[in-house]
């Protein structure tokens, strides 16, 4: 059964306003109730000042006095569309609202906070369920902030926020996982399975960043001592990421997706299964010779429309290869590596990693107007007889050479006579 309603109404736009006037004492839980959802759905919400037009206006007026309704939320809507024009949120002075820094228990009155995370519940399209385990159940109850079926259905309508988690695709929640993904939540719990899953859903649900970003197996597949250790018991791996890797220094540098991008049979036997992509080269993979060719910033950075639909999102520029990308004959141009190699303050700012440089341009170069090319890497090796004899034709090599020796040496990539 699922427990949540959807009113048939939804804001047709990326960013809603609101405002509130009212007791100063309340603003700050109005602002973290915005925050709450926030977080959680891809809508933005943006608080302006109440002398100004807002698409959800907050305050308080009289609805029936104490100990009744708790507040309201009037939504005006679109009949034929669904779509929201305006709504009006108020809370009924008459209550014993007790704030969250108050300290007060209770059952001295009702807690503010849960009740506007409720009513705004009500202004992104949200109704009443009839289960009294969630937070925008008709009744006052003791749930702090939205749970799984409260997010699940204002997902339904908006997606989950960039910097979210998307809860629909939570099949099965893995708290070492979880902890593993953030470095204060290793130093917290360790192992702590209990802990972690209590972090995820009282809190970590609600912070943004906090998604799961740990895999067992990519973890393995970054160092062969690991694969000789643990095989694919990625499980046994996240242990071991938590309880030691971490403090070590250790990181996951394999990249199941961008490994599944580089071969083509693997792209069709396993689509975007980052489980299968990594299991693959540790079993077989490595002792086949096959490497990570693949790269998914330089990827985007490729292309004008996927730098507008992806960012620096890696896995995302690999998804989009292995579905959509082969079929449109699509193929990487930019070179991460020329990009460093082509401007001075990167090369003294950088190491020669490609990575570095495509995740540079797309955050930053492109904006600053940098040109993608301008390190010739072919004339670099015609230049330098030492260079052709070090490494033949292999331009990245080169490239590589240049940023960390080549730039010092004072060595050009222009035609010498």
């Amino acid at each position: 059964m699922y427990s949540y309603i959807l009113e048939g109404f939804s804001w047709a736009k990326d960013i809603v306003s609101w405002s509130y006037s009212g007791d100063p004492r309340y603003h700050n839980e109005i602002r973290q109730a915005f925050s709450t959802w926030d977080n959680l759905i891809a809508l933005d919400f943006v608080e302006v000042s109440p002398t100004v037009q807002s698409d959800i206006f907050l305050g308080f007026s009289p609805i029936d006095g104490p100990s009744g309704t708790l507040g309201n939320a009037n939504t005006l809507f679109f009949q034929s569309s669904g779509e929201i024009i305006s709504s009006v949120i108020t809370f009924d002075p008459a209550e014993s609202w007790i704030l969250s820094n108050s300290g007060e228990a209770p059952a001295n009155g009702t807690r503010f906070y849960p009740v506007a995370v409720h009513e705004i519940g009500h202004t992104i399209g949200l109704g009443h369920p009839e289960d009294p385990n969630v937070i925008m159940y008709a009744y006052a109850n003791d749930v702090p902030n939205p749970t799984y079926w409260d997010i699940y259905g204002a997902q339904q309508i908006y997606g989950a926020d960039d910097s979210g988690v998307d809860v629909g695709q939570i099949d099965q929640f893995d708290p070492l996982s979880y902890i593993a993904s953030h470095g204060d939540l290793i130093v917290s719990f360790g192992t702590n399975e209990a802990a972690g899953s209590e972090h995820f859903w009282q809190t970590g649900l609600f912070e943004a960043g906090r998604q799961i970003t740990f895999e067992g197996l990519e973890y393995i597949a970054s160092y062969s001592d690991l694969m000789s250790a643990f095989g694919t018991d990625g499980r046994t791996a996240t242990n071991h990421f938590i309880q030691d890797g971490y403090f070590e220094g250790r990181a996951v540098t394999f990249e199941a997706l961008e490994y599944i991008a580089s071969h083509g049979d693997l792209a069709a036997a396993f689509g975007a299964d980052i489980k299968a992509g990594a299991a693959h080269f540790i079993s077989t993979g490595t002792f086949e010779g096959r490497d990570t060719t693949f790269n998914g910033l330089e990827y985007i950075a490729s292309y004008s429309d996927l730098i507008a639909a992806f960012g620096a999102d890696t896995k995302a520029g690999a998804t989009h290869f292995i579905f959509t990308g082969t079929l449109e004959g699509r193929d990487t141009t930019f070179n991460g590596l020329e990009y460093i190699a082509s401007y001075a303050d990167l090369i003294q700012a950088f190491e020669a990693d490609p990575d570095t440089g495509a995740a540079h341009y797309l955050n930053r170069g492109l904006q600053e107007g940098r040109q993608a090319d301008g390190f010739d890497a072919q004339q670099y090796l015609a230049n330098y007889s030492d260079l052709r004899v070090a490494f033949g034709t292999d331009l990245d090599a080169a490239t590589a050479h240049y940023i960390t020796d080549g730039f010092a040496e004072g060595r050009v990539d222009e035609f010498l006579f």
